[in-house]
């Protein structure tokens, strides 16, 4: 009971305690209703044809960050410092808006004249679902900057809105294709890339005055510090989205449509842990951009220590359970994913190690971290694929995760020390 009493006391106290409440509630909420359609479609569709989708969704997300290019991180970065002043913070949006209009224009065309040549890269002979691809890339960057400006300002009640929204919506039109009979990759795809897209229109028109600005010029000041930032942040935020997806194309590639179904049934298991990694970052960015002082810094990095006690002690608790994890929700259909699936949960446990890590640098002046740690990222799983997939298969694959994101653990603390160094310097001087 006194248990209870201190969580109450802590949820009317802290408002960091009650928006990370609602964040985490709303998150386990997504990931529940998304892991039912996930489910249910791997189950309806079949291991092959749910590779078939999966690739279009990998480039899906692959497209979308042409039309963002590392605004995201600058939104994330910059607008908690404008909290208490609108003026500012509409200017800024606006000056976003711009580069964000721009960008997703040229971007899409170039891709839209790729589609030839990467269903020979791919061998992929799918060109109407590459198509539908770069349409829900649209949808996906006005759904990810509507979440991204209202996390900015803490409204963490509507960014649950949005992700429940967005889930529902996917579950309830993958339900109905199943018991008309109608689902294929193709049916599947377009109801999954539509969903984004009418949850984000949705949810910004209550907040039109934020959302839908006409681009505009913004100050020299504002200009300067997009300019500053968005050459780093455009290719870590790129590096990122090739981080997730680049494996699945590596799959499609060099094995066939059966495995990429059963390797990306897999990824989806561990997109639980994923979820959660993604609710802690989404209030830790925020709230730590606030942060200039290297006492704050230290008592966070300290703090942060547990959120690594919990991934461990997670991955310990799943294990044991792991195979009865895939047949309860995958099927019997995909066991031969066992293996790769355990090593992809391990994956996303030690990303979700690094997100109060990677939260640190929206609070310091280090964009090169962000282009840094994703280009090794990158690197490491494309010679890990390129490699050893051929020959070994779907554990390659996984296990090249893990030496990315082991590695990326590495790299981050040891930049932290040099970020931390520089800051010790700093405060000397003046």
């Amino acid at each position: 009971m006194q248990y209870f009493n201190r969580v109450y006391l802590l949820l009317r106290r802290s408002p960091a305690v009650r928006q990370s409440a609602v964040l985490t509630a709303g998150t386990i909420t997504t990931a529940v209703i998304s892991a039912l359609a996930i489910i249910y479609v791997s189950r309806v569709l079949g291991p092959t044809q749910f590779g078939i989708f999966s690739v279009g969704t990998a480039i899906m997300a692959i497209a979308a960050k042409v039309g963002d290019l590392g605004l995201s991180t600058i939104i994330t970065r910059q607008l908690p410092r404008l909290h208490n002043d609108p003026h500012k913070a509409k200017e800024f949006l606006a000056q976003v808006s711009k580069w964000k209009l721009t960008m997703t224009t040229v971007g899409l065309i170039l891709l839209a004249l790729l589609i030839p040549f990467g269903q020979q890269l791919l061998n992929y002979p799918y060109p109407h679902l590459l198509g539908l691809a770069l349409f829900g890339s649209v949808g996906l960057i006005m759904y990810e900057y509507v979440l991204l400006v209202l996390s900015a300002f803490h409204s963490f009640a509507w960014v649950t809105v949005l992700n429940i929204l967005q889930a529902a919506l996917k579950v309830l039109s993958f339900v109905l294709l199943g018991l008309l009979g109608l689902a294929t990759a193709t049916t599947v795809s377009v109801f999954y890339y539509s969903a984004p897209l009418v949850a984000a229109l949705f949810v910004a028109a209550f907040f039109s005055q934020w959302f839908f600005l006409r681009p505009a010029t913004g100050s020299p000041a504002l200009r300067a510090e997009v300019r500053k930032h968005i050459g780093h942040a455009a290719i870590g935020m790129v590096a990122m989205t090739l981080i997730t997806n680049i494996d699945v194309l590596f799959v499609q590639r060099y094995l066939s449509s059966f495995e990429t179904g059963i390797y990306s049934a897999a990824m989806r298991v561990a997109l639980f842990v994923t979820f959660a990694g993604a609710a802690i970052g989404g209030v830790l960015n925020n709230r730590v951009a606030r942060y200039q002082r290297r006492e704050l810094l230290i008592s966070y990095l300290r703090k942060s220590l547990l959120v690594v006690l919990a991934a461990v002690v997670g991955f310990l608790i799943f294990l044991p359970f792991a195979q009865l994890i895939l047949v309860l929700t995958l099927g019997n259909e995909f066991i031969s994913g066992l293996i790769p699936m355990i090593i992809l949960v391990l994956n996303a446990f030690l990303s979700l190690a690094v997100v109060p890590y990677i939260s640190f640098f929206y609070a310091v002046d280090h964009p090169k971290y962000f282009s840094l740690g994703g280009v090794l990222q990158v690197a490491i799983i494309s010679l890990g694929n390129l490699l050893f997939l051929p020959q070994y298969g779907l554990n390659a694959s996984a296990l090249s995760r893990v030496a990315a994101t082991l590695c990326h653990l590495i790299f981050t603390v040891l930049y932290i020390k040099y970020a931390m160094n520089r800051i010790t310097e700093n405060e000397r001087q003046s």
